[in-house]
């Protein structure tokens, strides 16, 4: 029993030399069988590293068709590959491609093959990181794991004779003969043996009944059924109390399992992309695989006969050695080092090792070559330093938010603007910087912006300490390699000083089209309105010109007839009084309208003293001074109480004036004159309305009363048509409006809006 101890002990021993090789591999391995001649794959084993890497326990999935876990490996376009492989044998690689289901998103790199017992095999890698940030970031993978379930040992007591006198009930489990076969057989053990092997235990078994000794001897045994297995046999002699040997024991037990999962380990580790190496806690090399020589340029046999001290450049011999200390105490270890090829470069590796206490304590070591992914770090380190300063220093704002409009990162200069630091806003929202009615609107832009693919330029509001801005946002969508959006950048600057100047100027040309419209209408009104005193100027003045060559005549005439008196009567006491009359009445006339023209010149030049108005205290006022004129018309004035405003004293009492006389001026005889005026506060403006039951306007005059010299019955009401003018033009000088609601017949109202403050 104590030797069936020893060779527990041993097969663990063995065990966990395999398992220490594969507990190392860096890269997630997978082991499928078959099903229904390959509709799906199921998973018989399932590395750590795989489990890191796909995220899921491989209590989980052994046993479950790969269709299920990965339901998406079909669109991955693995499973076409799995299906080849099993059907021809012949190894495949499966280039780098994005894995993609509810569960988990990664970029893949896949080799599948097929072992001699039939699984599939696909060794891949997590390349997800390399492909976001274009470099292959250490990925820390566990190793295969393989344990194999052992059969109970096959003991058997055999004399010197060679025939076996003893056996357990395990021989049956293992060859699939009865005991009673076992012992009844001829040419013991040959029987059990496989053809091949038998020449190699025929000499075991002449060993063992010389008294030798041997252990870990393996070959095939042929089972009842025609079935082959591998076993492992180890055999002591037997002697009797005085040390004569009587026959000996053998211990045999099945490695069918373990020998298939050797096979597969080797084929793995061989296979791998990734070097392995085993060596002894001083640090000297006993095996290596195909990858490591390739990556370091050395054959087997020379880096055999070499050490770490060796190879690593990065450490003194005497920092190597407490380098392997340090794992001895943890056990474990992962870390980066450099190594010396054999035709001089230096590369970059990482490397896991891991410490097993078997044959005397060995390193189980595996090695990426990261040279490429140090120098894209370094590079990547070098552009980022050079986008930080830039970000730093850039007046813009700027951000980067993820597909729920979260922000990932912004720059220093919108960290200022919202109180913060940059590295404070990671995983806040709009809503936890701006009004809820800005947050919202943002956040429809970003996921329009998102789900369009397309750039926009937006001017919108902005509110920075609490200020209204205006600031134009330039948004555009971020996508991966494939075009899918990933996320929004959004830029934006404040324009609300280049938007007020824009409305300034906006607002300046529309006051110079009025003023040019404006301008030529008093041309206009000016040449048509004092050409016609200007023509009968000129006739009269043809007419006194005729008259005074007629008096010329008849007093150069001797003739002083009757008729002669009667036509210088006429033209001394008629003629010439009217045309002197009329002339006299249109100089008159053209004077009026100069003086008029010239009042609303005087309206652009005039100083302006703005305060504040108590209209009440001035329309009292101004209807006193018009107790006269209102008594005449006899209307009823009805004053109610009025907001105060902002403005010029003197002339926006001309603007009332003008109003009141207007209504007094345009009564309908035909009914009692009535004139209400009445006020409002309305978004900072005072409205005032002077309303008259009068004879009304009609619609197509409204837009032209307020037009210089205009006048809607001329040959009935004095005036020039110039008051409603004037009303306009001061009104407009203090950022006010005035505008006509009427209908003929039924009155006018005149509205006023002024700044209320």
């Amino acid at each position: 029993m104590k030797r069936n101890g020893d060779k527990v002990k041993q097969l663990k021993l063995s065990e966990i030399k395999y398992k220490a090789l594969f507990d190392n591999m860096s890269s997630g391995v997978a082991i499928y069988q078959a099903w229904n001649d390959g509709e799906d794959f199921i998973f018989v084993d399932f590395n750590r590293a795989a489990a890191r890497i796909d995220k899921i326990n491989k209590e989980d999935l052994i046993g479950k068709g790969v269709l299920e876990v990965f339901p998406n490996v079909k669109d991955f376009g693995l499973f076409e590959v799995f299906q080849r492989v099993w059907k021809t044998g012949k190894p495949e690689h499966y280039p780098v491609s994005q894995y993609k289901d509810e569960r988990i998103v990664g970029w893949r790199e896949n080799y599948v093959y097929k072992l001699p017992s039939g699984e599939i095999v696909a060794i891949y890698d997590d390349i997800t990181k390399r492909k976001q940030s274009e470099m292959a970031l250490r990925m820390s993978e566990q190793c295969f794991h393989a344990v194999a379930d052992y059969s109970c040992f096959w003991e058997i007591w055999v004399n010197p004779d060679g025939r076996p006198i003893w056996t357990n009930p395990a021989a049956h489990q293992i060859t699939g003969y009865y005991i009673k076969e076992i012992m009844a057989m001829q040419d013991y053990p040959m029987p059990l043996v496989h053809e091949k092997d038998q020449a190699r235990v025929a000499r075991a078994f002449r060993s063992a009944l010389n008294g030798g000794s041997g252990k870990e001897f393996q070959f095939r045994i042929r089972r009842k059924d025609g079935s082959v297995i591998w076993a492992e046999m180890s055999w002591q002699p037997i002697c009797d109390e005085k040390s004569i040997p009587i026959g000996h024991r053998a211990s045999i037990r099945d490695i069918t399992k373990r020998r298939y999962a050797e096979q597969r380990y080797e084929t793995i580790i061989q296979t791998a992309l990734d070097g392995f190496w085993i060596c002894d806690k001083s640090g000297h090399i006993l095996d290596v695989n195909d990858s490591l020589c390739n990556m370091l340029g050395y054959n087997r046999e020379e880096l055999l006969d070499m050490s770490i001290c060796d190879i690593d450049v990065s450490e003194t011999t005497e920092q190597t050695n407490s380098h392997i200390e340090k794992v001895l105490k943890s056990q474990y270890s992962c870390f980066e080092t450099r190594h010396r090829c054999k035709d001089g470069r230096v590369i970059d590796v990482e490397v896991s090792a891991n410490y097993v206490d078997v044959e005397e304590g060995q390193f189980f070591a595996s090695f990426r070559d990261i040279t490429s992914r140090k120098k894209n770090e370094e590079a990547l380190q070098k552009s980022e330093e050079k986008y930080r300063t830039l970000l730093r220093n850039i007046p813009q704002k700027i951000f980067y938010k993820d597909l729920n409009s979260v922000y990932v990162l912004c720059n220093d200069s919108y960290a200022s603007d919202l109180n913060i630091q940059p590295d404070e806003i990671k995983g806040k929202t709009d809503y936890d910087f701006y009004p809820k009615e800005l947050a919202v609107k943002y956040r429809k832009d970003d996921i329009k912006i998102m789900q369009s693919g397309n750039m926009k330029v937006i001017e919108e509001e902005y509110a920075k300490d609490g200020v209204d801005l205006i600031v134009r946002t330039l948004k555009a969508p971020i996508k991966d390699v494939k075009g899918n959006t990933i996320g929004l950048l959004g830029i934006f600057w404040e324009i609300t000083e280049h938007k007020r100047a824009e409305q300034a100027l906006y607002k300046l040309n529309k006051e110079l089209e009025a003023k040019n419209e404006e301008l030529e209408s008093i041309l206009y009104a000016a040449s048509h309105d004092l050409k016609s005193p200007l023509v009968n100027i000129q006739g009269f003045s043809h007419e006194l010109s005729q008259s005074c060559e007629l008096i010329r005549l008849a007093s150069k005439s001797n003739d002083k007839t009757a008729q002669t008196k009667k036509t210088m009567d006429i033209t001394l006491n008629k003629n010439i009084p009217d045309a002197l009359n009329f002339i006299l009445a249109s100089t008159t006339k053209m004077d009026s309208l100069l003086t008029g023209l010239l009042d609303v010149c005087r309206l652009h030049t005039a100083a302006t003293d703005v305060k504040q108005i108590d209209m009440n205290a001035m329309m009292s006022n101004i209807t006193a001074s018009m107790e006269y004129q209102i008594k005449e018309s006899a209307a009823k004035i009805d004053v109610e109480d009025l907001p105060p405003c902002v403005g010029d004293p003197s002339q926006i009492n001309r603007v009332f004036s003008n109003l009141l006389t207007n209504a007094l001026k345009f009564l309908d005889e035909s009914r009692p004159a009535q004139i209400r005026i009445y006020g409002k506060t309305q978004n900072d403006k005072s409205i005032y309305c002077v309303e008259d039951n009068g004879i009304g306007i009609i619609p197509e005059h409204q837009g032209k009363i307020f037009q210089i010299f205009y006048q809607l019955e001329p040959n009935k009401r004095k005036g020039e048509g110039i008051g409603l003018t004037i009303v306009r033009r001061i009104i407009e000088k203090h950022d006010g409006k005035v505008w006509v609601e009427s209908e003929l017949g039924k009155g006018s109202k005149f509205f006023v809006s002024l700044p209320s403050d």
